[in-house]
């Protein structure tokens, strides 16, 4: 999430771009060093960063409520620390989440931070993705209309049948 579009104190996201998982090369050319190209200390990025969203139900605004809008401009300070501490070393690329330097995150660092996160809580071992329709289902649990719903998790109109079974679940039944 860039920055930019993080439009925190009116209270909502807007997301145009998704973040492509990263490709490399070695950087050594003829000479390879032996281990796998992400993992040369000489590596170069042979793919773009970003993409637009594939559909323009992925190119969508998502309100914040008061918690998550706070959560936020905290981060957003800790952040403005880094970026002073780490210098001229600061990428500045505009990320929310960003590494230390404020590059980009390594796109396994959210499944390790997830898995620490489940183990902390003493939560059954699951996959992220899964939480996604967790708390669609929460949502509809808690009477959020379901196209309200739909649109804060990128899917067009109603009848995708993505979130079928928590709209049971809202009926007290299950799949």
């Amino acid at each position: 999430m860039e920055a930019a579009k993080l439009r925190n104190s009116a209270g909502y996201i807007r997301i145009r771009k998704n973040r492509l998982r990263p490709k490399y090369a070695h950087g050594r050319g003829d000479n390879p060093c032996g281990r796998k190209a992400g993992y040369c200390p000489q590596k170069q990025q042979t793919r773009r960063e970003h993409k637009s969203t594939e559909s323009r139900a992925g190119r969508r605004t998502v309100g914040l409520p008061d918690p998550p809008i706070k959560l936020l401009q905290q981060h957003q300070e800790v952040q403005e620390v880094e970026r002073i501490e780490a210098g001229t070393d600061w990428e500045g690329k505009g990320y929310v989440f960003a590494s230390p330097t404020g590059g980009p995150l390594s796109p396994n660092t959210d499944f390790h931070v997830w898995k620490r996160l489940l183990r902390d809580a003493g939560v059954r071992d699951g996959r992220l993705h899964v939480a996604r329709h967790t708390a669609a289902t929460v949502l509809l649990i808690l009477g959020v209309p379901d196209v309200v719903v739909d649109a804060d998790h990128g899917l067009g109109a109603r009848g995708s049948g993505a979130h079928a079974g928590p709209v049971h679940a809202r009926d007290g039944k299950t799949n």
